[in-house]
């Protein structure tokens, strides 16, 4: 039987742009790290007041939550540690969760820059590593602002159904990319030859990128003014431009 001795300590955890509350707590003497599950809805990660289920579906039913009081809370929270978030991520990120995609991308490429600095004696501090986070988590800030405004009329409208929240996202990025590109996201990442984890946003030139986040940015302000998201998407491509891009032509042609 495991037992927690102490209160859970809390910080703001910091991952380049992203910043959320960390927990640290004793059990059985070690010392853990971790987040309340309640927090990973306020990271996109899974969904609002579904957040316990949501984890139980991917990590499985009988999955052993610890159960933390903290220095906010002093009700006992479910609680998941650093290890079994790493393996969340992983797990929402094969479901196609972008937010788990761009943090697990971000901490990869981290971790190996860690471990290169390390074999070469090159100083990676603190500062350094915050900035490094930060300047490749800067490019999918639009994208999490989008899920934001989607996650938000999500909350505004509790009749709509659990199918409608699950697929909501991926029929938003799948109708961007056929407006703006002509191809539906799988198509492009086949003539992209990238894996179907992928991004279909990191195959794209700097110009095509800024043409989707500023579909995405409109749309998001017709969202937050109550406007159903796979229709804002629509509007917002309709009141702004259409231009097809000459590298999928050529991609197509060939």
């Amino acid at each position: 039987m495991t037992e927690q001795t102490t209160k859970a300590k809390v910080t703001t955890i910091k991952m380049g742009a992203i910043e959320f509350p960390g927990l640290r707590w004793e059990q059985d003497g070690e010392v853990k790290y971790g987040v309340a599950v309640s927090q990973l809805a306020e990271v996109n990660l899974v969904r609002q007041n579904q957040a316990s289920r949501d984890l139980k579906s991917l990590l499985g039913k009988g999955f052993p939550f610890d159960k933390v009081a903290s220095e906010l809370n002093s009700r006992k929270v479910n609680t998941i540690d650093t290890e079994s978030m790493a393996g969340l991520l992983v797990e929402l990120a094969i479901n196609g969760n972008g937010a788990a995609q761009t943090m697990l991308r971000a901490l990869a490429g981290l971790s190996l820059t860690q471990l290169f600095a390390d074999s070469f004696g090159d100083k990676f501090e603190k500062a350094e590593r915050q900035a490094w986070l930060e300047q490749r988590m800067t490019g999918k800030q639009q994208r999490r602002e989008f899920t934001d405004a989607v996650q938000d009329y999500l909350k505004r409208h509790p009749e709509l159904s659990d199918s409608y929240r699950q697929w909501v996202y991926n029929h938003c990025s799948d109708q961007l990319n056929a407006l703006v590109f002509g191809l539906r996201s799988k198509q492009m990442k086949a003539q992209f030859e990238v894996s179907s984890n992928a991004l279909v946003r990191d195959c794209l030139t700097a110009d095509e990128l800024d043409t989707v986040k500023a579909i995405e940015k409109i749309a998001m302000r017709m969202i937050d003014a109550d406007i159903e998201p796979k229709k804002a998407m629509m509007d917002a491509w309709n009141g702004a431009f259409s231009p097809r891009y000459d590298r999928i032509r050529l991609l197509n042609a060939e």
